[in-house]
């Protein structure tokens, strides 16, 4: 008789392991982000980087690090989400967002371009002042956009910088694939001047000890920047949702404040 019970106990918690894996299981969420966007997401340069990593609640990568991963992180890991993350360039995540390989990618400046192609999470993963990037001895007299007509202008490749930049055809701007890249070239005077997201290009500056050979200008765009995913994913709005409660829920239980303290994001600029 005990043998039979203790059967029939090991057969419910072994019924029990298995059903509560198979509900863990469904609950993936498979990302996308870029490697190159500090303080925001990054890797470490020296890093080999998988195909993908699974990294379930309580767990972190073991090569992406930065405060919008950490912000998306805990708002799906506190809702009982493992995340299958993609670590690649901003045009492949782009890519794989539209030919379903993923379902949501961030940090994404939102436009209207974008907006007729994919869905935004109503909360935002970060947020952005985007500005100029000159010379020190640079004698443009920056007022606003219309002061960059026909002046080479660098950006980053894939990335945008606001509706009103990306539209202004008679600003002739080449980009880079790194931010460092294009720092160098304004440096070396190939570019008039370097259209940049504040916080992640002052941190390059800083980190590269280039503060004293360029100067920037006042902000031209404020922005928020979101996870998004595409029009075309039956699931892309749910996820959304879930991450925006799952935000909701950082920041009245202090995890988000933390995070915001950790990375000082204002003593950055």
């Amino acid at each position: 008789m005990n043998i039979k019970v203790t059967i029939i106990k090991k057969l419910f918690i072994l019924f029990l392991i298995l059903g509560a894996n198979l509900l863990y299981a469904n609950k993936i969420v498979n990302i996308s982000t870029l490697k190159d966007y500090p303080p925001f997401v990054f890797v470490d340069k020296h890093l080999t980087i998988p195909n993908h990593e699974l990294i379930a609640p309580n767990s972190d990568s073991k090569f992406l690090q930065g405060y919008s991963w950490e912000v998306v992180r805990e708002s799906f890991h506190i809702l009982g989400y493992t995340i299958k993350l993609h670590i690649i360039p901003w045009a492949r995540c782009v890519k794989y967002v539209q030919n379903d390989k993923t379902d949501l990618i961030f940090p994404a400046l939102k436009n209207s371009k974008r907006e007729k192609k994919f869905y935004f999470s109503k909360l935002p993963t970060d947020e952005q002042n985007l500005v100029i990037y000159l010379k020190k001895d640079s004698l443009l007299d920056f007022d606003n956009l219309e002061s960059l007509d026909g002046l080479k202008i660098g950006t980053m490749k894939g990335w945008s910088f606001g509706e009103k930049f990306d539209n202004a055809n008679t600003i002739l701007k080449e980009p880079s694939y790194t931010v460092l890249s294009g720092l160098k070239k304004l440096i070396r005077g190939s570019l008039d001047g370097l259209a940049g997201y504040e916080i992640t290009y002052d941190y390059e500056i800083k980190k590269n000890n280039l503060n004293k050979k360029l100067k920037k200008t006042t902000t031209f765009y404020a922005s928020m920047e979101y996870l998004i995913g595409s029009r075309n994913n039956p699931n892309c709005k749910k996820l959304l949702d879930i991450y925006d409660e799952g935000k909701k829920l950082i920041i009245q239980n202090g995890t988000f404040d933390k995070i915001n303290k950790k990375w000082l994001i204002d003593e950055i600029k």
